[in-house]
């Protein structure tokens, strides 16, 4: 850290990826810019808090992207947990990567009203995620983490579901913290997409009264894996 905060020639990027790199934690990190200590010396300055926990879980997540994109794809996996009533069901499918996220408050769940999502496909957004904002980001850090650790590519949609447990707003911190703990979870692996889907049904319409084929219908990693013909195919 002294070494970084010390170096006034290194941009602000290669100082995040290099913290990072070197097993510093992302809550540090995040204190590191948002005091206006990394970067160019001509252009350090004060960061408010929202956005520098954006910039680095945005740079952290499309390092570790470019990165997975090399590796092997995983299987069949669903992974489920929650922390501080927000509870995460994440579903890995064997594909190259990409990333869906959607958010609902479960306790009035409404198609209509209180679902938002966002997408990442393999290539990367060009556009800030405007409908779940840095959560968005978060989110995608831990399932990258992930992905990295275990050394596998995967198209990953991420269901959030907020309950009433959830009595103060805490900031996105909590979104990447349990989705982190959801994936230290033992994962369920299956054999086929059907299989999977019928367990994550079952299990969000158990716990939430929610129905999954609501939320599949609007879902874009899902659709790309229902109608994009593969070279596989032929063979």
């Amino acid at each position: 850290i002294d070494y970084i905060v010390n170096d006034t020639d290194i941009k602000s990027i290669p100082a995040i990826l290099e913290l990072e790199n070197s097993n510093i934690s992302t809550e540090l990190i995040i204190k590191l810019l948002s005091a206006g200590l990394l970067g160019l010396k001509k252009n350090r300055k004060l960061v408010p808090t929202r956005f520098s926990i954006t910039a680095v879980d945005s740079n952290i997540g499309n390092h570790l992207a470019d990165d997975i994109k090399h590796h092997n794809e995983s299987g069949y996996l669903a992974y489920f947990g929650g922390y501080l009533g927000n509870y995460f069901l994440i579903l890995f499918f064997p594909d190259v990567y990409s990333y869906e996220l959607f958010e609902m408050y479960a306790p009035t769940f409404n198609m209509n009203k209180h679902f938002t999502s966002d997408f990442e496909p393999y290539e990367g957004r060009k556009y800030y995620a405007e409908s779940t904002a840095g959560g968005f980001y978060a989110c995608r850090l831990g399932i990258l983490e992930k992905l990295r650790d275990t050394r596998r590519q995967a198209s990953v949609i991420a269901l959030r579901f907020i309950t009433s447990e959830y009595t103060m707003p805490l900031g996105v911190f909590v979104v990447r913290e349990a989705v982190r703990k959801t994936l230290s979870n033992n994962s369920l692996e299956f054999g086929c997409k059907e299989l999977m889907l019928k367990y994550a049904e079952l299990l969000i319409k158990k716990k939430f009264n929610i129905n999954l084929y609501d939320l599949m219908r609007h879902s874009k990693v899902f659709r790309s894996m229902e109608q994009q013909r593969k070279l596989t195919k032929f063979l």
